[in-house]
């Protein structure tokens, strides 16, 4: 397991064990030095080594998996009546990568039996997905979080 990935989960025990108590320091703790930027997995392999190149790439998947997972499950920890104030406390970057997770929660989806029957359920509570997302909107004053994470939306 990468070492980035240790950092990312020890962060989210930590935001966790907060998330009640204060909110917006437990998604500022969670969002510290995301999106995931590959430079933080490792050094690039040689551009000529295609094997490594693609254990490399990845690798960078998985920590971009590791990294949302932490974050949405964070974000659905709080409270729905505490997630305005938390989303107020964050700065604007914060904010438009929040909105990147929240989207990315939106699209995820995993396979469920229930009566002997799989189904693609959301593993995330899209009602708390939903009011975080709202709130994005009203800290920011408009709709420019969702233009920058549609721009951007690959880096999570």
């Amino acid at each position: 397991m990468s070492e980035y990935i240790n950092t990312l989960q020890s962060r989210k025990d930590e935001a966790l064990s907060g998330v009640k108590s204060n909110p917006g320091a437990s998604l500022k703790k969670i969002l510290t030095d995301l999106p995931v930027r590959n430079k933080n997995v490792g050094p690039a392999p040689p551009k000529d080594d295609k094997a490594k190149k693609k254990a490399f790439e990845a690798e960078c998947q998985r920590v971009r998996d590791v990294a949302a997972q932490c974050v949405l499950t964070v974000l659905c920890s709080i409270e729905s009546s505490k997630i305005p104030n938390a989303v107020k406390e964050l700065n604007e970057e914060e904010r438009d990568t929040l909105m990147k997770f929240i989207y990315r929660g939106f699209g995820e989806r995993e396979d469920v039996e229930e009566k002997g029957v799989t189904k693609k359920k959301a593993p995330y509570d899209c009602n708390i997905l939903l009011k975080a997302h709202e709130e994005v909107i009203k800290a920011a004053g408009g709709n420019g979080p969702i233009i920058r994470t549609i721009h951007t939306r690959l880096e999570v």
